[in-house]
């Protein structure tokens, strides 16, 4: 499997490596294996994610949605207060759960499964970009964010 990876590593474009340059975001499987990694690596990094209710700590349909209602309801001192509409238009946009692909698992688990380190640091985002740094270099591409 590890050919394989590099292979495909190795075919992506400078449009494509920015779009994995993200340790942020969740991604369906789809998002990867339509990028050419192996079926079977992408399955493994597949988990659930729980939301928590908070706007960090949630998966919402629309993220800026979410802003407006939350601030809208944070309005309220008590829960009761807030009227139904208020709380049918936060279900709408809340998902408890989700099963997908966590960005920075999967450059994580690519890395580590091609046996590249990287520098540790501080911040998602951050970290996400040292890891395609770090395997871009040892794949000697392109380099798309080098910092």
């Amino acid at each position: 499997m590890k050919q394989e990876l590099v292979s495909v590593l190795k075919k992506l474009n400078s449009e494509q490596w920015e779009s994995i340059t993200d340790g942020h975001t969740t991604f369906k499987e789809t998002f990867y294996t339509k990028m050419g990694f192996p079926e079977e690596f992408v399955k493994n990094c597949v988990e659930t994610i729980k939301s928590d209710g908070t706007y960090m700590g949630s998966v919402w349909k629309d993220e800026m949605k979410a802003i407006v209602t939350i601030r809208k309801i944070q309005e309220y001192k008590r829960e009761e207060d807030i009227p139904e509409d208020l709380v049918k238009e936060f279900n709408e946009n809340f998902i408890p759960e989700q099963r997908c692909v966590y960005s920075l698992t999967f450059l994580r688990r690519l890395a580590h499964k091609l046996g590249v380190e990287y520098e540790s640091c501080m911040g998602r985002g951050r970290e996400a970009r040292y890891i395609v740094t770090a395997l871009q270099k040892s794949l000697k591409v392109e380099l798309t964010c080098d910092f």
